[in-house]
């Protein structure tokens, strides 16, 4: 009797460690479960944020694209509607017979010649001479002859500086053997507003001592200049 109360107690303390072994192993299982479910969500949120936020940059993006493009166009539109202001230019109208005022007072050293040959002393050679060439000293200051336009300042080995002015109607004027010129392209002079200075002659006028070079010209073809000029 004794031994089968005892066989019937052991077999029942298996069975409820079993017992309990199984429900332990059902809770974990549920556990993770419920753990794995409540993982999958927060992924999901996680998901759902970012792409709310790509959504968002995107649109930002967007907004920022089409402010851009917005300001691009309106200031676009506001510089081909802004009126220009075209510069006006001066009314230059010589007639080819108010005479001129001298740049400079000197005697001629050298006369206008296209028709025949003249000597120049520093070249030792004979040949044509389209402008004239007038005595000067120095620093001499040299003035516009009339109301006039600066069109050119440039300089060569022959002439020096030199200055063009455009008197209108088909008429320049150029002078040469220039020094601290106080004019540039497209300055406006009246008649007497000083151009430049006398210069030293260069070496292919030292011979012929210190001057100013002056050629004028009617529709590009070389003149007399002091057929033009005031006696």
């Amino acid at each position: 009797m004794k031994q089968y109360n005892k066989k019937n107690t052991s077999f029942l303390s298996h069975k409820a460690y079993y017992i309990a072994l199984a429900v332990g192993f059902a809770v974990l299982i549920a556990l993770m479960v419920i753990y794995s479910k409540q993982m999958k969500n927060k992924n999901q949120i996680a998901r759902q944020e970012i792409n709310l936020d790509e959504v968002g940059n995107e649109a930002i993006q967007k907004t920022e694209v089409t402010e851009s493009t917005t300001q691009e166009i309106t200031t676009t539109e506001a510089t081909e509607t802004k009126p220009t202001q075209a510069k006006v230019a001066p009314t230059l109208s010589y007639d080819g017979k108010t005479k001129l005022d001298w740049p400079i007072n000197g005697n001629i050293l050298l006369p206008f010649s296209m028709d025949t040959t003249v000597y120049f002393e520093t070249l030792d050679q004979y040949k044509c001479n389209p402008g004239i060439l007038i005595e000067a000293k120095e620093g001499q200051g040299v003035g516009a002859v009339t109301k006039c336009q600066v069109i050119d300042v440039m300089k060569s080995d022959e002439l020096g500086n030199q200055v063009v002015l455009d008197l209108g109607d088909g008429y320049t004027v150029i002078l040469g053997q220039l020094k601290d010129v106080k004019v540039k392209k497209g300055d406006v002079l009246k008649t007497g507003d000083i151009i430049a200075s006398v210069a030293k002659p260069t070496n292919y006028y030292t011979l012929e001592g210190e001057h100013l070079y002056m050629e004028m010209l009617h529709k590009e073809k070389p003149v007399n200049p002091v057929d033009y000029m005031k006696e």
